[in-house]
């Protein structure tokens, strides 16, 4: 269970990792070309790879909350001893409810919007 929970945020990451890298190719590229080709070709497809790492960086970050029914709390009630993970696999049936409030409190985007900018600016930089 944990290395099906972990396969969804690791191919997340390895999407905005593989999204930077070509990213930054494209970018060294565009020096070599000319001009009309880097605005018309090479400029929307690098703005789409940012998008690209952008948007697999907020999947990863997300799903690794420990929250029901987000991978990370799969992730962790399989690291947990059993005596733990069962009483926090009983969370399971409230996972819904406790993501909804935390998603209206703006308390998700608050935890997860520095982790995200930090990789985003890693990854892009």
């Amino acid at each position: 269970m944990l290395w099906v929970a972990l396969a969804g945020p690791a191919t997340n990451l390895a999407v905005a990792v593989i999204s930077a890298l070509v990213a930054r190719f494209v970018v060294l590229t565009a020096s070599f070309l000319p001009l009309t080709m880097t605005i018309a070709i090479l400029l929307p497809v690098q703005k789409m790879l940012v998008a690209s790492v952008w948007i697999n960086l907020v999947l990863c970050i997300f799903n690794f909350l420990p929250i029901p029914p987000l991978d990370g709390s799969r992730i962790l009630a399989g690291l947990l001893p059993e005596h733990l993970a069962r009483p926090y696999a009983a969370l399971d049936r409230y996972g819904f409810i406790i993501l909804i409030l935390l998603m209206l409190t703006n308390t998700i985007s608050r935890l997860i919007m520095p982790i995200i900018a930090f990789a985003n600016n890693l990854l892009l930089a």
